[in-house]
């Protein structure tokens, strides 16, 4: 690694500062306001803001999967700022200016925070990059957090922006770029794999136009990314579309899927797409046939009501 210096990112407000070279004494730094937080290379954070090339008042594009000035950017496709947040194009290439939490995220919130005791509010950190991920889809058909969102929930939560970006950096959960209106995740993992995952993935090439893992179609409706272990492996191959499971999936069965998005109809129900009830073997349980009693059916699942199904 070189020792160039590299300057941490800011939030609005935040003022420029000296000794902020990521390869000397004093680590990178973020601020938050009028106050600054050195972040030392060593401490936890500290060397990813080295590695990750970080510049200026942006982050380093590619390297964190944050858009940003003073580094390589990420292919938006058929993103604009327009499409994303409204208004004029802002500095960071689909960046909206601008982040507020509407109704319905304020009262999610609410019930978010009052789960934790006065003071220990920062551990509400994931639902709250959740919540804006869910505004944004919301709002832009695209579910992803802008690091102007990133800047909301720490001003929320009295954190330090950075200890917000290296969260929101670190889960796959959490898109830093913009992505379709369908976030195609094939889980690409030893089981998956095993039971016909490239066959999934073909299917999505071939539906949606891509020409692999990190694009989005023309229209902007499909992104299709390779994901780890979605830790449904019994019912593999999985693809996981914004936050609904399909399991069991064939090449066809991915197809039929998909077109059926790209006419405008209304996702599935999730689940397996061969009628498994659970985890049950195909074709039906093999065991405990005769299981009965309320809250069950005859293949062994609880009903909605508690009533045994006839």
């Amino acid at each position: 690694m070189s020792g160039s210096g590299v300057g941490a990112p800011r939030g609005p407000g935040a003022r420029p500062s000296e000794g902020n070279l990521a390869g000397g004494e004093g680590g990178a730094t973020s601020t938050t306001g009028r106050q600054e937080e050195a972040v030392p290379v060593g401490a936890p954070g500290g060397a990813m803001l080295a590695e990750a090339g970080m510049r200026g008042p942006a982050l380093g594009g590619l390297a964190t999967g944050l858009p940003g000035e003073g580094g390589p950017q990420p292919a938006l496709g058929a993103f604009s700022a327009e499409v994303m947040g409204g208004g004029a194009p802002g500095p960071h290439h689909g960046e909206p200016e601008h982040f507020a939490f509407d109704a319905q995220s304020e009262a999610a919130i609410a019930l978010i925070l009052a789960k934790y005791p006065q003071g220990r509010q920062a551990s509400g950190v994931i639902p709250l990059l959740y919540e804006a991920q869910g505004q944004m889809r919301r709002q832009t058909g695209s579910g992803w957090v802008p690091r102007v969102a990133m800047d909301a929930v720490a001003a929320r939560l009295g954190m330090a922006p950075i200890r917000v970006y290296e969260v929101a950096t670190f889960y796959l959960m959490f898109n830093t770029t913009p992505v379709g209106k369908y976030h195609l995740q094939v889980c690409t993992t030893a089981p998956c794999w095993l039971r016909g995952s490239d066959d999934v993935t073909d299917a999505c090439k071939r539906v949606a136009g891509l020409g692999g893992f990190g694009e989005s179609s023309a229209d902007g409706l499909f992104t299709m990314t390779s994901v780890e272990c979605l830790g449904g492996c019994a019912n593999a191959p999985i693809l996981q579309v914004n936050d609904d499971y399909y399991e069991d999936l064939t090449g066809e069965l991915t197809e039929a899927l998909l077109l059926g998005l790209k006419r405008g109809e209304a996702p599935p129900p999730a689940g397996s797409m061969i009628g498994r009830k659970g985890s049950a073997p195909e074709g039906g349980p093999q065991t405990l046939l005769e299981l009965t009693g309320e809250g069950y059916d005859g293949g062994g699942s609880r009903t909605p009501h508690g009533r045994e199904v006839g």
